[in-house]
This record gives structure tokens, sequence and C-alpha cells, in this order.
């Protein structure tokens, strides 16, 4: 998938103009004065949310330029929103332990399902202990098991906790809230950093 060309075409049935209601609904999770990171932020929308909870900093990164073209435009004003062109898996080594919360949405969904344990890595690796992650992950139930149609790829409850229960714990459910269309097709999802992980030695290969 050529994410950039999409937004040079237009072609982003994903990007509502809004924030995810998911991730409203979430907001009060996000502590204030919070060092949060948006993987594959686009244009901003969920930044543009978050913000109301009066945030340190948010870091967004996307890897379509003309993605970070929107956010940099939108958000020039704004001196704690930073828009950063490039891949979030290979951002642990710069932000590790340092972040507050990080914010999931069409992401996880959107990168090839080998590169799930990455992702699940990427956001141990940078969250504090006791960070949270939090996002709607798009569960989008489909009548073949086949995980390598999409993107966007289909996600399991077992996936997540297969990925993610390492590194957290978690809360997950069917979201109750959401674009009409995603009704009944996202996972609600707090995930907390725990602080006791036994699992050091594999976060060093982030």
């Amino acid at each position: 998938m050529d994410w950039n060309q999409a937004y040079l075409d237009r072609n982003t049935p994903w990007d509502k103009g809004v924030a995810s209601p998911v991730i409203v609904e979430l907001l009060p999770e996000i502590p204030m004065d919070a060092k949060i990171v948006v993987p594959g932020c686009g244009t901003g929308n969920d930044i543009n949310a978050i913000l109301h909870r009066n945030p340190a900093l948010v870091i967004g990164f996307d890897i379509a330029p003309e993605a970070i073209s929107h956010l940099n435009a939108r958000f020039a004003s704004n001196p704690i929103v930073k828009p950063l062109l490039g891949d979030f898996l290979q951002c642990g080594p710069d932000y590790k332990a340092s972040v507050d919360v990080v914010v999931e949405h069409t992401c996880f969904c959107a990168i090839p399902v080998a590169m799930r344990p990455a992702y699940a890595k990427t956001c141990a690796s940078i969250l504090r202990p006791g960070g949270k992650l939090i996002g709607a992950f798009y569960w989008m139930p489909r009548d073949t098991d086949d995980m390598s149609v999409g993107p966007p790829f289909q996600t399991s409850e077992a996936e997540l906790l297969e990925h993610f229960s390492r590194y957290f714990t978690l809360d997950t459910r069917v979201a109750t809230v959401g674009f009409p269309e995603r009704l009944g097709r996202e996972f609600r999802v707090v995930m907390t950093r725990r602080p006791d992980t036994n699992d050091e030695a594999s976060l060093r290969s982030v």
C-alpha cells in the first residue's frame, strides 16, 4: 500500500475529518501534562482531540510525507505538537521508557501482520512503567480467517493478548461508540505497562 499516494489522491477513507469516537471516550485515561505518542497519526484528527487534555508534548509519527505536511500546517502555531516523518517501529531507542501514553487508531491494522510483534515491543519499550497504550483496534470481522487480506488487516482479541500481554495488563472490550460503519468492529483497549516485566532481553532488540 502506497500511503503517501493515497493522501495525494485524497483516497483516504480512514480519515473522517474528526477524532475517533473511541479515542474521545478514552481521553480521561490520558493524564494532564502527559508526553504522548500517536503512531500513524495521519492528518492529526485524534491529536486535535488529545490537545484538550493539555499534554506536555504530542509526537505524531507517519510514514507518508503528505500526511506530515498536513500535520505541520494544521499545528504550525502549536509548539507542543511534534510531527515526525518516519517509521514508528524504529523509534524505540530514541524514546525508551520516556512516554506516558501511546494512542492507537488505525495503525496496528494497517501494518503487515508479521510486524505486529515489533509494534507491541516498540510500545512497551517507549512507555514508562505504569504508562498506558490506549486506543481503537480495528477488529473488522470477516468471512475469511486469512490474515493476509488487507489493509486493514483483521485483529482478534486472542491476538492482542498474544502480542501485548507479556508487557501489559489489558482491558479489552468491543467498543460501544464509533463511526456508524465501524460499530461492532472495533475494540476499545486500555493497556497498562507492567513495571515487573521479565522480558527486558527482548526489549533491548527494539
